[in-house]
């Protein structure tokens, strides 16, 4: 009898399934629906602490199809869920679970889209990030969306969706409690190791920091010769951070003559901004290709400064770590251009001075950020190749 040969996306499921078990995603528990179906996966997500969504234990399906990574799964609630991107049954509408084609009716770009190069981890990160950040321009369920939109724009004041969401957690408690699973409820609970219960104690998953498994160090030859350099290791003798979390950068007016400087703080790459009287701390490449920001122009966009992706032309704020975009809304009678956010893309730190001193103290927000990517291992081989690519292949731009 001729031997039959494991299909590729099962060893691609395989793998991604061992990785997940020895360095897992945190406030994500993992097993498969049965133990001989690899196709079919079944996912509980833990509320991140300090959101609406803080104690919910969310069940979901994560379905692959045969040709697996070369299309994208489904990912269906199982949880009745209340929220902009999520349509009545369940089904997720996210832009990274849509097959990349060419669709300019969506308001997505292809780059946006599924591509091979994605995996279940990029899938859970991006919808934890969804919870909390939704996409009101093309919702799935839009009465969610209006009521988002004024509870946002409210401040907190309009209550309704944090009521409704606030429901859902506290009914989630029960079915977490048949689990056998204790929901975390604070960020340390959240961010540190904690061991899940199982009936199966071969699939018990530990869920550790959010950037242990993204940062590996890279050993690079930086050549800015429009950015000013410190040797830091002179000068973290000589000073005592002044509290815990804070990286000393440089003296203040080296960094105001310097306009923007490159540093690596806890193996992140850190562009360090003076603009207009402010210091700003950003992560170096943009969200959206991994190009470098530190020769984007700064402009004041919608009342907000932003620094532009030279690479795509990416507007991101400087405050906020937004992207924005221009768009029409096709709900309006008569739709007008205007300015849309598509929600914190770029992750951003915070810079203090003292004394004539500046500090950046990184940023600890849980919930994934999609500038992340690039600050961890596939993200720093997909620059360097790109980067490689370029070098071989350089760009005229003639129009700019």
């Amino acid at each position: 009898m001729a031997h039959q040969a494991t299909p590729s996306s099962q060893k691609a499921l395989m793998m991604e399934l061992k990785s997940l078990q020895e360095q897992p995603v945190e406030g994500f528990r993992i097993t498969l629906v049965e133990e001989a179906d690899l196709y079919n996966w079944e996912v509980a997500i833990f509320g991140p602490p300090n959101t609406l969504y803080e104690g919910g234990y969310f069940k979901a399906h994560i379905k692959f199809p045969v040709d697996y990574p070369y299309s994208p799964p489904t990912f269906r609630f199982l949880t009745k869920m209340w929220h902009p991107n999520i349509y009545e049954n369940g089904d997720v509408c996210i832009s990274i679970l849509h097959p990349p084609v060419d669709d300019p009716q969506s308001g997505e770009l292809p780059s946006e889209r599924w591509n091979p190069t994605q995996n279940v981890r990029t899938i859970l990160l991006s919808v934890i990030s969804l919870l909390n950040e939704p996409n009101t321009f093309s919702p799935a369920n839009v009465d969610a969306s209006v009521m988002f939109r004024k509870w946002r724009d409210s401040k907190g004041k309009d209550k309704e969706y944090a009521e409704i969401i606030r429901k859902q957690v506290i009914s989630t408690a029960a079915e977490a409690e048949r689990d056998g699973v204790k929901v975390p409820t604070t960020l340390a609970e959240y961010c540190v190791q904690t061991r899940v219960p199982s009936q199966d104690s071969s699939s018990d998953l530990l869920y550790d920091d959010l950037y242990d498994d993204d940062m590996e160090e890279e050993d690079e030859d930086e050549d800015e010769s429009d950015m000013e350099s410190v040797d830091f290791h002179e000068v973290m003798e000589a000073k005592d951070q002044t509290a815990a979390g804070l990286h000393f950068v440089g003296k203040k007016e080296e960094l105001i003559r310097a306009k923007r400087s490159f540093r690596t703080l806890e193996d992140r790459d850190i562009l360090i901004i003076y603009h207009e009287g402010v210091f700003h701390a950003v992560d170096s490449y943009c969200y959206h290709a991994g190009g470098m920001l530190q020769n984007g122009d700064i402009e004041e966009i919608n009342g907000k400064m932003c620094i532009i992706c030279p690479k795509h032309k990416y507007k991101i704020t400087l405050a906020e770590g937004e992207c924005l975009y221009k768009g029409k809304d096709p709900r309006e009678k008569h739709p007008v251009t205007r300015w849309y956010s598509k929600g914190v893309k770029q992750r951003i730190h915070v810079v203090t001075e003292s004394d004539g001193n500046v500090f950046v103290k990184l940023s600890v927000s849980p919930a994934w950020i999609e500038s992340d990517y690039y600050q961890g291992e596939k993200g720093k081989e997909e620059r360097a190749k790109a980067e490689a690519a370029e070098k071989e292949n350089p760009i005229t731009e003639d129009d700019d």
